[in-house]
């Protein structure tokens, strides 16, 4: 399905509205013009990005990831969820195509920050095409990317310094501590990085189940493959023959419904889940936190070095 087909039910909609706020002059004012006490309002269009926020800005700032699906890339923002994002002083965007609903809707391009624009030599394209259209222009194509960026230990680097640059715009005051802040964080993201890249050696050939591992397939595991399959439809029998034989663990994305955890163990596969789509996974933990869990359960079942 194209992009145009996909989003055009949501566009049209939402474009009224970013009109009806413009031309009406209702658009609730941004944090700055309410005051001096209210903290700035920043929403974030997955996880990571909030994690990188909170982190930095701590009780400076107010964060919000409005989307509970576990791949935010593909949820559509209701009209509650694109107002708040037109009245927030930040928007934090990923980049390389995740939650392409922004460049369909009416926002204040003026505070919205792509995070990963200096990471872009760095993108991975995938084979597939995008086909969507522009108006009377008729149907084109552009190239799709790899959009979970933040698994690229050099991308999210840039992604994190692209937070606080942006956070030190809109709060001067505080440039040293948010400075510190995200050195800090750079430097807890990479350790996780460096037990990753471990975990994953030690496990041998794995199989990732999606394309949103590419990354960590180029920085720590260019001998797994990568597949798709839905987590809830059984594999076929010719799906489960063309498994390698060499590989013990399968990395998903969530877990896999019962019947599909029983057929890979009937093939010899350890199931692993390592989130990587960006989504909410639990309100007490953070993407960095997450990621630890995740990096633990691959670590438990390594052999030891």
């Amino acid at each position: 399905m194209s992009t145009f087909h996909r989003f055009a039910s949501l566009t049209i909609p939402l474009l009224l509205i970013g009109f009806a706020w413009t031309s009406h002059g209702c658009r609730k004012s941004s944090s700055a013009d309410r005051g001096v006490e209210a903290s700035p309002s920043v929403w974030a269009v997955n996880e990571p990005l909030a994690t990188f926020a909170r982190r930095i800005g701590g009780d400076t700032i107010d964060v919000t990831m409005p989307f509970s699906a576990l791949d935010p890339s593909v949820a559509s923002p209701d009209r509650e969820t694109l107002m708040g994002f037109q009245q927030a002083d930040l928007i934090l965007c990923n980049g390389a195509g995740y939650a392409d609903w922004i460049e369909w809707v009416s926002l204040p391009r003026s505070r919205m920050v792509n995070t990963s624009r200096h990471g872009r030599d760095r993108y991975i394209e995938l084979a597939e095409m995008l086909t969507h259209s522009h108006g009377d222009a008729g149907e084109h194509q552009h190239v799709q990317h790899v959009c979970q960026t933040w698994s690229d230990p050099l991308i999210v680097s840039n992604q994190v310094d692209a937070v606080r640059d942006a956070l030190v715009e809109l709060l001067p005051a505080n440039a040293a501590v948010y400075t510190e802040r995200a050195a800090g964080l750079k430097q807890e993201l990479s350790d996780l990085d460096a037990r990753l890249a471990l975990a994953l050696g030690r496990v041998g050939p794995v199989i990732f189940n999606g394309d949103g591992y590419r990354y960590i397939q180029r920085a720590h595991a260019a001998d797994s493959i990568i597949l798709d399959w839905p987590g809830s439809k059984a594999p076929s029998r010719e799906q489960l023959d063309q498994l390698p034989g060499q590989a013990e663990v399968m990395i998903w994305r969530s877990r896999p419904s019962e019947q599909v955890s029983q057929l890979l163990k009937q093939q010899g596969l350890r199931i692993v889940v390592l989130h990587v789509d960006g989504g909410r996974i639990d309100p007490g933990r953070d993407y960095v936190d997450q990621l630890e869990l995740d990096i633990k359960e691959l670590e438990s079942i390594a052999p030891a070095p």
